[in-house]
């Protein structure tokens, strides 16, 4: 017969009982990546606008005539007509480029002032009126007017 020895029988250790645990590690993951969205997404932008003046009291845009453009004169002209094409001078600019090269050439011609006129049609697109405000300031023209024409051909 096989005697136990001094230390009695060796059993095995008794199983371990599995925990039930959350693995936390993909929650606080997907918190971090939703923290960095909202923070990206709900930052204000960098406004890039112009500055427009106050219309002034004394009259309206209604009230704004033709003979409004020889006040003027010393303006560079810009028109924009209702297929949304730019004239600057009466010379047709077919990219935003050129557009900058024109205004650029007729600011330092020395003939206009610091300021543009633009004549818009009322049929045209706003993009275009936006690409002659941009090239304005790149070109650093900041005094500008607008006035937009109907078909009847008044403001």
């Amino acid at each position: 017969m096989i005697t136990a020895s001094a230390k009695g029988l060796s059993l095995p250790p008794p199983p371990k009982q599995a925990e039930d645990l959350v693995d936390m590690t993909a929650m606080v993951d997907i918190v971090f990546f939703m923290l960095i969205f909202f923070m990206i997404t709900s930052t204000q932008p960098v406004e890039s606008a112009m500055d427009m003046p106050p219309p002034k009291a004394e009259g309206s845009a209604a009230a704004t005539t033709a003979a409004d453009q020889s006040d003027h004169a010393d303006y560079i002209q810009v028109r924009i007509d209702d297929d949304d094409s730019i004239w600057v001078e009466e010379e047709q600019s077919f990219s935003e480029a050129d557009l900058r090269i024109r205004l650029k050439q007729a600011r330092d011609d020395g003939t206009h002032g610091e300021g543009v006129f633009v004549m818009g049609d009322a049929d045209a697109s706003h993009g275009a009126a936006v690409k002659v405000f941009d090239a304005c300031a790149d070109t650093n023209l900041p005094n500008v007017l607008f006035s937009v024409q109907d078909k009847a051909g008044g403001p």
